[in-house]
């Protein structure tokens, strides 16, 4: 006599649950976040009794961080501005803004939007203008209007970069041969694109399906017009980039786009105009809650349990003495999990400010790829920059992991054509702090 298998009914919830969990993330984060909270409520009872929490620096090094970042900010805002101020209206006064965050794929594929440490309504009196050295990025968005329809006067600002979609188009002018020169209008290419932007409205179509030239700067002509609007003359916007089909030895030019000068990824801050004097504008500044952080028991300090007396918030720089030691990924029960630096697998935008106090501070985004104890091995995205060493800093990172947070010392390795950034060691417990959003009324 045979009998029929009962139907597997425990197999196939669990698959389709397994199904609803990769489909619907952030529908089940809160049940993630609870359960991996009570795994490591032991590990947080066993930290109490491991002695009293230590500091990272010692005091008389607080110093030296206070003159690093403040050279910092100098030398990034003086190379911002000198190389671009001649060619801006003398009304105008520079104005630096940090960037939170680089976000929403536009033209070539890569970010089109900036989010700022100041809201609108503090950059009332700027132009709309947005530049980084002089390199014109994009335009500062009105909140209530077109992609910023549902942003109100007290969220961050947000700038529309030149590839954006909804960006605005601009007048500019490419050099050729024998000292002419072909005019176009430049504006945001098409996420398939092969760059982020294109020309188009050539004044001398001919010569420019004849343009086979690469990396030719593009800089913005002094055009009035009101589907384009004034802009100074002599900004630059980009490279040249020839798209098209290679015939018997010479190229067939089907279309002529633009490369960007900066990854947006990479840009820690950029330059606003304003026209009201003497108006100082707050900025957007993190609360810091203090925390406690052990290492969990993974024999390779990749992570380290982080409490606090409420909740963390997810993506936020873990700080000691002013030093990042990692982002946090949040729990339950005021908990997180701290992946320092080094054992990160994630993206970082990063802020180098090189040695020899003639070099501006230069931003990079990459990845970890290799990691020996407190030692990491950064590749940049987009190619090896070299250069000579310096101090690192945190780049555009999200708005709870701000730029000018110092990481550790960078040197270049030319062998495998990364940075490798030194850390501080931690062992045992710390006192540290948990940055967390906040509108601050204090400028600086």
């Amino acid at each position: 006599m045979t009998t029929r298998n009962a139907f597997p009914v425990g197999l196939y919830a669990t698959l389709l649950l397994a199904l609803c969990w990769l489909l619907l993330p952030e529908v089940l984060r809160p049940v993630e976040r609870f359960l991996l909270g009570v795994a490591c409520l032991p590990q947080r009872a066993l930290s109490v009794l491991g002695g009293a929490p230590a500091y990272a620096l010692p005091r008389e090094h607080l110093a030296r961080l206070a003159q690093l970042e403040s050279e910092l900010r100098r030398r990034s805002t003086q190379n911002d501005v000198e190389r671009v101020r001649p060619l801006m209206p003398a009304a105008l006064e520079p104005m630096a803004c940090a960037v939170l965050t680089a976000s929403r794929r536009g033209g070539g594929g890569v970010p089109c939007e900036l989010l700022l440490d100041r809201t609108y309504q503090d950059l009332a009196g700027c132009a709309d203008l947005v530049t980084c050295g002089d390199v014109l990025l994009g335009f500062l968005a009105q909140p209530g209007i077109g992609p910023a329809a549902a942003d109100l006067a007290t969220d961050p600002a947000r700038v529309l970069l030149l590839n954006h979609p909804d960006g605005r188009q601009v007048a500019a002018s490419l050099p050729l041969a024998a000292g002419s020169t072909l005019r176009c209008v430049v504006g945001p290419a098409s996420i398939v694109d092969p760059a982020p932007l294109r020309t188009t409205l050539h004044d001398d179509p001919y010569r420019a399906a004849a343009f086979a030239e690469g990396g030719v700067p593009l800089r913005t002509l002094a055009l009035d017009a009101p589907w384009i609007g004034a802009m100074p003359s002599g900004l630059l916007l980009g490279t040249s980039r020839v798209w098209g089909y290679e015939t018997g030895g010479e190229t067939l030019t089907i279309g002529l786009f633009v490369e960007l000068v900066h990854d947006p990824r990479a840009l820690p801050q950029v330059v606003l105009w304003q026209s009201v004097p003497g108006s100082v504008p707050t900025r957007l500044q993190p609360e810091r809650l203090p925390a406690r952080a052990g290492p969990l028991p993974d024999q390779g300090g990749g992570r380290w349990l982080v409490q606090g007396s409420r909740s963390l918030p997810d993506g936020a720089a873990v700080v000691q003495d002013g030093v990042c030691l990692g982002t946090l990924r949040s729990v339950a029960f005021g908990q997180g999990l701290c992946t320092p630096f080094a054992s990160s697998r994630h993206a970082w935008s990063l802020w180098l400010l090189p040695d020899d106090p003639e070099l501006a501070p230069l931003g990079i985004y990459g990845e970890v790829v290799y990691a020996s104890g407190a030692t990491a091995w950064f590749r940049e995205r987009g190619g090896f920059q070299g250069g000579g060493g310096g101090f690192v800093f945190t780049g555009s990172n999200g708005a709870d992991c701000p730029p000018g947070l110092l990481l550790g010392r960078a040197e270049p390795d030319l062998a495998r054509k990364t940075w490798r950034i030194t850390v501080p060691a931690l062992h045992g417990n710390q006192r540290v702090e948990v940055l967390s959003t906040r509108m601050s009324t204090e400028g600086r």
